[in-house]
């Protein structure tokens, strides 16, 4: 049976059937345990039979057909070789508490991980001439160095706090699930996020987007009692418009979103007649094996704190959306609040669930820590001017760069402007994060002219300067300001032959979500140890935001710590 990293380079040996996984009675039910019994097998069932699935031919290339070899290879021989999956001892003393058990964690071997990187060749698809052109040579040896780091490495997945888990390890698992919070702990994450978005009772629930409910969820599948009320309800393609449907979280108490099951985010068919032809399926980059397993509830922003708590690890969840006029709009005509009732709500959370900020970096290494997320500069500027938030870490992120001396911002939810980021550093705010395709350049910072390599991009120079000049100083670290980015693995790179989903079936830092470096990011995921390490050396961000945060943490302890 092949488990959750069949497919894609830094995998860990464990199976997702030995995931350490909270109890049923961990989340309350509200039916008794034979119907809450037969309600999940009915769900998995129609789950299995609604998500579409690839032939063997269709998903697994050639370097993923030599991973199942591998791993096929170490199941039967695990017991002689000691290869095996255990808890393991995180690098800080937060185990030790009485109220945590230890972290789950994989003892995957670094040449394990090498070899599934390496069935992936290198290639320069600008030049026909690889063997003698000057920018192909700089590439291949600089991959070849990171590959040869891994090999030899003792503990590819030891839990690290430069690793964050995005929506768990939503290339594997359904984003936001036990499931995918578990993969990342699993995959030696130090910090593991929760998006939590607002419901229609003011509670929170992990969702990546406010309104993604339609293609992250099985609502449109299994729950025609709930399409009514999306906000936008389902209409049928015509001969002039496309299909549609929004369907939000403010739309459903917490107590009805936690009866749906997540799925892989999915691809939506815009020709769709019906609400069962608009959910394609994951698109091919993407594993879908552990999600037809089961249901996989929608997890409570409470429920994950103390998911995550439980196990001694850090958390870094994101409050959604507050810059959204809908979400504002019900906020203030629903609930008869606003988006910072809100934000107190969120940091409340954290300081009940045991978190706490770090203000020396002893207590960065040692205490279970938690770091909030924001896109909005008012909710950064608020956590940081407010006696309930204003001792947690902060990460302040935006989408795109202003022009330079701009003032003005595109949205609340998207500003980079040096004013707004000037004043964030000055109140404290501790982490900017813009994503990497911001960082990341093929120009050459030495001639300023194009190549086919990889470096630190001037903006991120221009940010980095921005906020340590004008930081707040925070007596007893050096840790704070600094740089982070988002999000590694997000989305598929170009190939010859499509999957059954339609979409690109190679993952890596490329595609449309990235923007244009070299034209499409970079060419394949063979990039990936190259673009983190371009991250983390030459831009010198703290931390990487992953889909798969199992590639992170073994740059992290192969190459950068190892």
């Amino acid at each position: 049976r092949v488990s959750w990293m069949r497919r894609i380079p830094m995998r860990s040996m464990r199976s997702y059937e030995t995931l350490e996984q909270p109890e049923d009675n961990d989340v309350e039910r509200n039916n008794d345990e034979e119907e809450e019994g037969k309600l999940k097998n009915k769900r998995a069932k129609s789950l299995s039979s609604r998500q579409k699935k690839l032939t063997y031919g269709e998903a697994v290339s050639a370097r993923a057909r030599l991973a199942i070899l591998l791993i096929g290879m170490v199941v039967m021989s695990g017991a002689s070789l000691g290869i095996g999956i255990y808890i393991g001892k995180q690098t800080h003393d937060s185990c030790s508490s009485s109220t945590a058990q230890e972290p789950i964690q994989s003892n995957a071997p670094g040449w394990l991980m090498e070899r599934l990187w390496h069935a992936s060749s290198i290639t320069c698809p600008w030049t026909t001439t690889p063997n003698t052109d000057d920018d192909c040579l700089w590439r291949t040896e600089r991959i070849q160095a990171l590959r040869r780091n891994i090999s030899t490495c003792e503990a590819p997945l030891k839990h690290n706090l430069r690793t964050f888990a995005h929506r768990g390890a939503a290339l594997v698992a359904p984003e936001e699930s036990m499931a995918a919070f578990s993969i990342g702990m699993q995959s030696g994450a130090g910090f593991i996020e929760c998006d939590a978005s607002v419901t229609s009772d003011g509670e929170l629930v992990c969702r990546h987007g406010t309104c993604d409910l339609q293609f992250t969820t099985n609502l449109l599948l299994e729950h025609p009692e709930m399409r009514s009320r999306c906000s936008v309800p389902f209409h049928p393609a015509n001969a002039t418009h496309s299909a549609s449907v929004v369907c939000c979280t403010y739309d459903f108490t917490l107590k009805e979103l936690q009866s749906l099951c997540g799925i892989m985010e999915s691809s939506i068919n815009a020709s769709a007649r019906t609400p069962e032809e608009y959910v394609l399926g994951p698109p091919g980059f993407r594993s879908d094996g552990i999600a037809t397993t089961k249901c996989h509830p929608l997890v409570t922003y409470k429920d994950y704190l103390s998911f995550v708590r439980s196990k001694g690890l850090n958390v870094i969840p994101e409050l959604k959306d507050t810059g959204v006029p809908a979400v504002e709009k019900f906020l203030t005509e629903e609930l008869r609040k606003d988006i910072y009732w809100l934000a107190d709500q969120f940091a409340t959370a954290i300081l009940e669930a045991g978190y706490t900020g770090a203000k020396t970096e002893d207590e960065w290494a040692r205490i279970p820590v938690a770091v909030m997320q924001t896109f909005d500069h008012r909710i950064a500027k608020h956590w940081k001017t407010t006696e309930v938030s204003e001792d947690i870490q902060v990460e302040y992120m935006w989408i795109t760069a202003p022009p330079l001396n701009a003032t003005v911002c595109p949205s609340p939810s998207d500003c980079g402007t040096e004013p707004v980021l000037r004043e964030l550093a000055s109140l404290g705010v501790e982490f900017f994060g813009p994503p990497l395709q911001l960082l990341l350049s093929s120009v050459d910072p030495s001639s300023s002219l194009s190549s086919h390599r990889l470096f630190a991009s001037e903006t991120a120079q221009i940010y980095s300067n921005l906020i340590k000049t004008h930081a707040k100083r925070n007596v007893g670290t050096n840790l704070f300001p600094s740089l982070t980015s988002w999000s590694l693995e997000r989305s598929g790179c170009p190939t010859l032959s499509h999957t059954a989903q339609i979409e690109p079936s190679r993952i890596g830092p490329c595609g449309n979500y990235y923007g244009p470096v070299e034209g499409q990011s970079v060419f394949t995921e063979v990039d990936i140890p190259l673009v983190i390490d371009v991250l983390f050396r030459d831009v010198g961000i703290s931390g990487l935001f992953a889909d798969f945060p199992a590639s992170v943490s073994t740059y992290v302890n192969c190459v950068l710590d190892g």
